[in-house]
């Protein structure tokens, strides 16, 4: 960690509060998920669901969009998805990433 410098007294206040918030959520998390026999370090499976992409790149002047892009989530999170009921999250992309004509090339 590195020190955070703030100028303003809200600021610091604001900062404090994040981090509490951060720290609720995470501990929340941790007995929600106990419930389903999970074990695991909340930080250490956040970070590996963290690694599920979907998006779209803008290219050139345009700013058309490359084909979304969508990568196959691992058996390992599938199985920790599955545990914590969070795999009907995954089950299909977003509209706005749903795959046409033009992307399925």
């Amino acid at each position: 960690m590195r020190p955070v410098f703030h100028r303003r007294p809200q600021r610091v206040i604001n900062h404090v509060r994040i981090c509490f918030l951060a720290c609720w959520i995470s501990a929340r998390l941790a007995r929600q998920w106990h419930t389903t026999g999970e074990t695991g370090n909340v930080t250490r499976i956040l970070r590996e669901l963290q690694t599920i992409r979907l998006g779209q790149i803008p290219v050139g002047q345009s700013g058309a969009p490359l084909p979304t892009r969508i990568i196959r989530v691992p058996q390992n999170l599938n199985v920790i998805l599955s545990k914590l009921d969070l795999l009907p999250l995954f089950a299909t992309p977003p509209t706005w990433a749903q795959p046409t004509n033009e992307t399925q090339m």
